[in-house]
C-alpha cells in the first residue's frame, strides 16, 4: 500500500473543509491580545491629532462597552498601552454636561464644575512588545465624587485628548457585594442594516431603561458590517443612551464578512474598527454583585453554509478554565459567560433533547467549553452562558442523563414571557433585538426582543421579552403561566 490517501478520503477532507472552514481560532490569552494590538497599533489608535508621533498612550479600559464599576470613594482601575514611555498624562472624570472645551481647561488644573481630576498611581507595568508596555493605574479622585455615570477624559502631551463616554460608574456601596441585581442581554443589533432596525433599537432601549438594570450585556453583531467603521460609531451613540453600564463583545459581523476577514489567520479591519468604537478586548472580565461576567470572542465567520464561527482555541479554553477556577477560589456566586455564537444550536424546536445541532454555533472548542460549564456546576457553583447569533431564543439546562450530567433542550422556553428559574449550568440564547429570524423553522425567531435576568434573589431567574409576536408586548405582554418541560 502506498501512503497516498484514497479518492474517497480526499473527498471527505474536501467536504469537511467546505462545510466547516479551515482557519483556526485566534488565541484569547491576554498576552496574545496585547501583542496583536501592539503589532498593529496605528490601526487601533490612529495618529490623527497627535502632537507627538513617536510616543503614545492608548486607553484600553475603561472604554465604552468595557466599563469600570467602583465604590464612589475607592480608586478606579485604568489600563493603557504605552509606547516609548508615552507623554505627560492627566486624567479626569466628567459629567455629561461638561463640554470638551471645558474638559481641556480642567485637565491641567482649572476648576470646572462637573470635572474632577484624578491622581494617578502606577500599580503595574507589563512588557508587551518592543517599546510597548501595559500600564495599570489606580486613579483616585482629588475631590469627593457622588455616585453616578461619568466620562473618563485623558489628556497627554503625546496624543490627542480622549473622552470615553459613560465608562466609569460609581456606586454608594461596594459593587462586589452580593446584592440583588438585574442584568439585560441584547444581541444582534445589526446597526446599518436599515432604518426600521434602528428605530426598534431605540424603542427597546427605552424599555430596557424602564427596568433600571445594573448591567447590560451586548452579545455581538452590533453592526451589520464591521468593515464599515461608521456603523460602529453609530451603534455606540445608540448604546450610550442605555442608563446602565454596558459591556459588549464582538460578533462575526463586527469582525467583518469579507474574504480577508474570513480567510486570514489574524483578524482584518473589523477588529480595529470595533476597538475604535468600543474596546479592543477579545476576552474580558467584570465582577459585580458576587458574580463574574466573562465576555469572550467566539470567532470570525468561517467559509461554511452552516453559519459557523471559528470558536475557541485550546489556549483560549485554558484561559477560560483558569478564570472559572479563580471564581471558585474566591467563593463567588458563579460565572455568567457571554459571547456571540452559542456552543450548540438546533434548527428544530423538538427532537432528541441532548442533540447539539450542527448549525450557527462555534466550530471549535464548543464541547470542551460546555465541559467547563458542567465542571463548574459540579463544584457547587452556577455557570451560565449567554449568546446570540442564531436570531432565535433557546434554553438548554443541565440534567442527569444515563448517569451523566449533560445539557438538554427545554422545549418552548420562549413561548411565554414569564420568569423561570435557571439552576446549575445553562445555555441561554436570545433572538435579535431588532428583527425576526428564521421563524418558519423556529417560532422563537419571530419578532425581536431581549433577555432579562435577576440575580441574588434565590436561583437566577430569566425572562424573554419579545416584540412583534402575538400575546407578547415587550414589557407589558401577557405572562401565560405555561411551564416548559425537558423533553
Amino acid at each position: 500500500m502506498n501512503g497516498n490517501p484514497s479518492p474517497r478520503k480526499r473527498l471527505t477532507v474536501l467536504c469537511t473543509v467546505v462545510l466547516t472552514g479551515c482557519v483556526a481560532p485566534v488565541s484569547l490569552t491576554p498576552a496574545n491580545q496585547m501583542r496583536a494590538i501592539a503589532d498593529d497599533y496605528r490601526a487601533f489608535y490612529p495618529s490623527e491629532g497627535d502632537p507627538d508621533l513617536t510616543r503614545d498612550i492608548g486607553l484600553l479600559r475603561p472604554r465604552f462597552g468595557m466599563p469600570v464599576i467602583a465604590k464612589s470613594d475607592d480608586a478606579i482601575a485604568i489600563e493603557a498601552l504605552v509606547r516609548n514611555g508615552g507623554g505627560k498624562t492627566t486624567m479626569a472624570l466628567l459629567t455629561a454636561s461638561v463640554s470638551d472645551e471645558d474638559a481641556a481647561r480642567c485637565s491641567p488644573g482649572e476648576p470646572i464644575e462637573g470635572c474632577v481630576r484624578l491622581r494617578l498611581d502606577a500599580q503595574n507595568v507589563t512588557y508587551v512588545a518592543r517599546n510597548t508596555n501595559l500600564h495599570r493605574y489606580h486613579a483616585q479622585p482629588e475631590a469627593p465624587v457622588p455616585p453616578g455615570a461619568y466620562d473618563l477624559y485623558v489628556s497627554s502631551s503625546s496624543d490627542a485628548p480622549v473622552r470615553a463616554h459613560r465608562t466609569v460608574w460609581l456606586r454608594e456601596t461596594d459593587p462586589k457585594g452580593a446584592t440583588p441585581i438585574t442584568v439585560i442581554q441584547l444581541s444582534d443589533l445589526h446597526v446599518g442594516k436599515g432604518k426600521s432596525h434602528e428605530e426598534r433599537l431605540e424603542s427597546i432601549i427605552k424599555d430596557v431603561n424602564h427596568l433600571h438594570p445594573d448591567l447590560v450585556l451586548v452579545t455581538g453583531d452590533i453592526t451589520d458590517n464591521g468593515e464599515n467603521r461608521s456603523q460602529g460609531e453609530r451603534a455606540q451613540k445608540y448604546l450610550r443612551t442605555v442608563d446602565a453600564p454596558v459591556m459588549v463583545m464582538a460578533g462575526n459581523h463586527d469582525l467583518g464578512l469579507g474574504p480577508k476577514s474570513i480567510w486570514r489567520g489574524s483578524y482584518h479591519v473589523g477588529w480595529p474598527n470595533f476597538a475604535q468604537a468600543f474596546h479592543p478586548f477579545l476576552l474580558a472580565e467584570l465582577d459585580l454583585a458576587g458574580w463574574r461576567f466573562l465576555g469572550f470572542d467566539s470567532g470570525a465567520s468561517v467559509f461554511s453554509p452552516l453559519n459557523l464561527t471559528r470558536g475557541l482555541s485550546p489556549e483560549s479554553l485554558l484561559q477560560i478554565q483558569s478564570i472559572f477556577a479563580d471564581t471558585s477560589r474566591q467563593s463567588m456566586q458563579g460565572v455568567i459567560a457571554f459571547s456571540h455564537a452559542p456552543s450548540r444550536a438546533r434548527l428544530s424546536e423538538h427532537g432528541v433533547p441532548s442533540s447539539r445541532g450542527a448549525v450557527a454555533q462555534m466550530r471549535d472548542g464548543a464541547i470542551d467549553f460546555e465541559k467547563l460549564l458542567l465542571a463548574h456546576q459540579g463544584s457547587g457553583h452556577t455557570a451560565i452562558h449567554l449568546s446570540g447569533h442564531t436570531h432565535w431564543n433557546d434554553l438548554f439546562m443541565s440534567a442527569q442523563r444515563g448517569g451523566k450530567t449533560a445539557f438538554v433542550h427545554i422545549e418552548d422556553a420562549a413561548s411565554t414571557g414569564c420568569e423561570r428559574e435557571v439552576t446549575g449550568a445553562a445555555l441561554v440564547n436570545v433572538q435579535s433585538a431588532t428583527h425576526s429570524g428564521l421563524d418558519f423553522l423556529r417560532p422563537s425567531a419571530a419578532g425581536w426582543g431581549f433577555l432579562r435576568m435577576r440575580l441574588n434573589e434565590g436561583p437566577p431567574r430569566i425572562a424573554f421579552h419579545r416584540y412583534g409576536v402575538k400575546d407578547f408586548g415587550g414589557l407589558g405582554g401577557r405572562c401565560a403561566q405555561a411551564s416548559a418541560h425537558i423533553n
